[in-house]
């Protein structure tokens, strides 16, 4: 199939239309939900403060919660972002939580 130049009328509009509007749009809507972030693993500074409290070994959860000083609505969603992210994971034995990283 070869490539077609559009170079007037309907199409033309259509398409410039997608170029300067509907395309820019989805994107600052991605930016707003946190979409292009997700797709980039870019930590945000909640999410960097955490991951970077971690390692590979086994801590107590309430430990590094309190280390991070983070809020508890700022701690639970850098927590849930980084676990949907891949990078951390927390574990429940016997009766405390444990936290560490994946990567």
């Amino acid at each position: 199939m070869k490539f077609t130049n559009v170079i007037g009328g309907f199409w033309q509009d259509r398409q410039s239309l997608n170029l300067n509007v509907s395309i820019p749009s989805i994107v600052n809507t991605f930016e707003d939900t946190g979409r292009i972030r997700a797709l980039s693993k870019e930590l945000n500074e909640n999410e960097k403060v955490v991951y970077n409290l971690l390692s590979d070994v086994k801590v107590i959860l309430s430990e590094i919660k309190e280390k991070s000083a983070l809020s508890n609505k700022a701690w639970d969603k850098s927590t849930k972002s980084l676990r949907k992210l891949g990078l951390i994971s927390v574990e429940k034995k016997d009766d405390n939580l444990y936290i560490f990283r994946l990567k």
